[in-house]
């Protein structure tokens, strides 16, 4: 069976960056699909109806149809702006290195990811004013985990020990290996 011309899907915006005199390609992040870039055309006009809404760090319900190389935004709804964590720098700095993240991190059309809900709580533990060092922190260690690349800090990775023992003998203790 043949995939619908349009389709609609919950993203968020990771980054947007100017094509022609009045278009933008904007990176999403979807639950669904992992990562995609689309065109907003007109977005850039001053009467364009969806200009204000595909700004980076926003939840969208966005309707897209399907094109060559890129689909196309045709509709936008905003679902949560986060518009509290943009009021402090420290804030918008780490959900722009959150964002970045993300886009290096999940393939384009890679399909379904956990770094969507991850990164959505990220957004809205910094939009609530948890302290955005932590909240950088959270989400390294979540991301690190949803791609399996987690370091393990429970055992020694040798001998699999949860015993720490001190002194030259035994793995975690210093004298014979990895966790020392």
């Amino acid at each position: 069976m043949p995939r619908p011309r349009t389709y609609k899907t919950r993203a968020i915006v990771l980054a947007h960056f100017d094509l022609g005199e009045a278009d933008r390609i904007i990176t999403l992040l979807t639950p669904e699909d992992g990562k995609i870039r689309a065109v907003a055309k007109g977005v850039r006009k001053p009467k364009s109806r969806i200009g204000g809404s595909v700004e980076p760090f926003a939840e969208l319900e966005v309707v897209l149809a399907r094109g060559r190389n890129l689909d196309v935004i045709t509709q936008v709804s905003v679902a949560h702006a986060w518009l509290r964590l943009r009021d402090r720098l420290e804030s918008t700095a780490t959900a722009w290195y959150l964002g970045e993240l993300a886009d290096r991190a999940v393939e384009e059309r890679g399909g379904e990811h956990p770094v969507y809900g991850l990164l959505r709580r990220a957004c809205q533990l910094l939009d609530d004013g948890m302290d955005p060092g932590r909240v950088a922190r959270w989400y390294e260690s979540g991301l690190a985990d949803a791609l399996g690349v987690r370091p393990e800090l429970d055992r020694c990775v040798e001998c699999r020990s949860e015993e720490r023992r001190v002194g030259n003998e035994g793995c975690w203790g210093g004298g014979g290996g990895a966790g020392g």
